[in-house]
Parts: C-alpha cells; structure tokens; sequence
C-alpha cells in the first residue's frame, strides 16, 4: 500500500515537472520572440532560428534529464 502511494505521488510529480518545463519554455520563447531584432529572427542554413534551435535543444535536455531520473529510479525498485 505504502510503495503504490508512493508511486503515485513520484508519478504525479513527474508529470507536473514536464508540464512545467514545457509551458514555461513556451511562454519564455513567445515572450523573447517579441523582442528578438530582424537580424536575430535569420533564417540558419537548415531552416532553423537561433531561438529555435536554442528551444529544441533544451527541450531535448530537459526530456533527457527527466528519462535519466526514471532509468535510475527504476533501479531501486
């Protein structure tokens, strides 16, 4: 009983953490977006931003961190 609630809640934390990384990473990109120059918006030669690269790299941390605490969690059960 004790180790189910306890999964509950590690579960339920987890999700709020992602929630949390993603919508504030989506209000920090339309909020920095705004305030970006013409030249800063560019257009790389693959077709990215800067800010868009920048994003879809921590985006990739952050889910890598977080696959990272599962792995070793599930090592202690």
């Amino acid at each position: 009983m004790y180790q189910e609630r306890l999964l509950f809640h590690l579960a339920l934390r987890i999700k709020n953490k992602i929630l949390k990384i993603f919508s504030m990473s989506l209000r920090m990109v339309l909020n920095l977006s705004r305030r970006l120059k013409a030249h800063q918006k560019a257009l790389l030669p693959d077709n990215f931003t800067v800010l868009d690269r920048a994003m879809i790299e921590h985006n990739l941390l952050s889910v890598s961190k977080l696959y990272t605490n599962i792995r070793f969690y599930s090592f202690y059960t």
